[in-house]
């Protein structure tokens, strides 16, 4: 993006015209480096969740990391001898956003349907993954008892008013998915 405009298009939400519902958009900027930005968000789309980390740049530092599979580019932006994660990982990252409380349980709720597929690919991150979005983590569980974890946790986000109905169903919808992964 153009550097001024680097905070506009940031912002979580944007931008628009993006296909299904949007329900639920988050600063990100914890997962950026310094100077650059990021924002999370769920949208809704033919019932399931579709989770869409964007990382927002100033155009003064453009380059694809290493690792990128570029299917357009009309500018000829140039290649970092690093990788994504190496990038991230050699970089001084923001401030993480402050949060209320009822905003960490929408972000954690959120992030159930990708606690999901790590189950889904039984990832050795699974506990990680479940305690970031609010369990214990059950690190000797099963996969189904990891699964039924996130079941309950949904349906606790959404009692204490975490996310919207469509939302709630759709992630729900997600889990029966992972649910069959794992038949």
């Amino acid at each position: 993006m153009d550097d001024a405009a680097l905070d506009e298009y940031a912002a979580p939400g944007c931008p628009a015209g993006v296909p299904g519902t949007l329900t639920f958009a988050s600063d990100a900027r914890h997962n950026a480096p310094r100077g650059a930005r990021a924002a999370g968000s769920q949208y809704i789309i033919d019932g399931l969740p579709l989770w869409v980390d964007r990382h927002v740049y100033p155009a003064s530092w453009a380059a694809w990391p290493s690792d990128s599979a570029v299917l357009l580019d009309r500018y000829g932006i140039g290649r970092l001898a690093l990788t994504f994660r190496e990038h991230m990982d050699a970089a001084e990252r923001n401030q993480p956003a402050d949060r209320s409380p009822a905003e960490r349980r929408a972000l954690q709720a959120a992030l159930i349907p990708i606690a999901g597929k790590y189950i889904a690919r039984r990832s050795p991150d699974t506990p990680r993954l479940i305690t970031l979005v609010g369990g214990l983590g059950t690190p000797a569980g099963t996969w189904e008892d990891r699964l039924a974890t996130l079941r309950q946790l949904v349906d606790r986000h959404a009692g204490a008013g975490a996310g919207t109905r469509e939302s709630t169903a759709a992630v729900h919808a997600c889990l029966d998915i992972v649910g069959a992964t794992l038949g």
